[in-house]
């Protein structure tokens, strides 16, 4: 017997939290790819679904878990997708899986900017209910840096949207990304944002230098040197 298979192109993870959930692929890739440390999507370029190709997915799924309560929309920053566009999959969702109760997908924290309050919280009555973002810090200086492509005041901004909006959120931090020497000033910098805001879950990770990553190159002419892990420990603490 020959099973159905989905569209899964590309690197594809979910939270440890999202175990539970049904994956469903609507973009891969990454629609920013200039993050130094970043070697996660490598190789990858940027694609977004054709809601057919999720229309079809969405059958599968309804064939095989027709009681699916929890989807997570998979790809690096599936939020980049237009509020309409979003909303088209949000009926898919609602229209294949009646039992649903909600779905969540990362983000990154330019994606949220081009959407009002308002449309947020057309969404999120769509059940949408949670949203991971990779923060990483709010140290405006490892941002540059590391080329996020925001600073701390966007962190603010966009993610006191989704508290408006009623849309809970994780974020990630990633411990020892200023290099050594910077680990205070990152926590206290990111700490000062996040007392302002509303997480949901403030999830740590340690950083790790790929080969594939711009960083590591960095790291090997000596431009950049690595937070030892005493440091880190103190940082995180």
């Amino acid at each position: 017997m020959i099973y159905p298979q989905l569209h899964f192109t590309g690197q594809v993870w979910r939270p440890p939290y999202e175990a539970g959930s049904q994956l469903l692929q609507i973009t891969s890739g990454c629609t920013w790819h200039k993050c130094k440390f970043c070697s996660l999507y490598h190789g990858t370029q940027f694609r977004m679904s054709p809601l057919s190709e999720v229309e079809e997915d969405l059958k599968v799924i309804r064939q095989w878990q027709p009681r699916a309560r929890r989807v997570y929309l998979t790809g690096a920053n599936p939020f980049a997708l237009s509020y309409n566009k979003l909303m088209d999959v949000a009926f898919l969702l609602r229209k294949y899986l009646p039992h649903l109760v909600s779905f969540g997908m990362f983000a990154r924290v330019t994606d949220i900017a081009p959407k009002s309050v308002e449309e947020l919280k057309n969404l999120r009555h769509m059940k949408l209910d949670s949203i991971n973002i990779g923060i990483e810090t709010a140290h405006n200086e490892t941002l540059d840096r590391m080329n996020k492509g925001y600073h701390a005041s966007d962190i603010l901004a966009q993610l006191s949207k989704l508290d408006e909006a009623g849309i809970r959120y994780n974020v990630f931090y990633l411990n020892g990304l200023g290099g050594k020497g910077n680990g205070e000033a990152s926590a206290i910098a990111t700490a000062d944002v996040l007392n302002q805001l509303h997480p949901c879950i403030i999830n740590i990770v340690s950083l790790t230098i790929f080969p594939e990553s711009q960083l590591y190159q960095e790291v090997i002419n000596g431009t950049y040197v690595e937070e030892p892990e005493i440091e880190r420990l103190m940082e995180m603490r």
